[in-house]
């Protein structure tokens, strides 16, 4: 709708300034219908930077990590990520390619924390339709 006013508001301008004779009311009619034009284009710039007439609606939703299982030692598997919706390469090398070094003692200890998980948080931007419920 907007820019439907703009168009018109144009179409008005370049009428007033080709086809109205020199005068004070050719100037006059240039002058209003360009700052109505300069007020629209303002108003349009300010309501795609602030989102008028808009709010934010964010959602998040936890979901546990998959782990990476292959089936043999060296492997190139595509593994879904998260919540398997992404997927990535995995590579997987074998046993022989870590080099270990013998130690005299050693003392191993496992911790078990909790189960890893991802927070996913969408954000969305919604129309704030103030005149619906009037129109219902």
């Amino acid at each position: 709708m907007i820019i439907l006013i703009l168009v018109i508001l144009v179409l008005v301008f370049s009428g007033i300034a080709i086809f109205t004779p020199a005068g004070t009311g050719r100037n006059l009619g240039v002058i209003i219908v360009g700052l109505a034009l300069i007020v629209l284009i303002g108003l349009t710039m300010s309501n795609d930077l602030s989102h008028v007439g808009m709010h934010q609606q964010a959602s998040t939703t936890t979901v546990r990590l998959k782990s990476l299982t292959a089936s043999s030692p060296a492997t190139i598997a595509e593994q879904p990520l998260g919540n398997g919706t992404e997927k990535i390469v995995v590579y997987r090398s074998s046993n022989n390619a870590v080099k270990r070094t013998p130690v005299a003692h050693t003392t191993t200890t496992i911790d078990r924390g909790s189960r890893s998980q991802v927070t996913i948080t969408t954000k969305k931007w919604r129309f704030n339709n103030a005149l619906y419920p009037l129109a219902v």
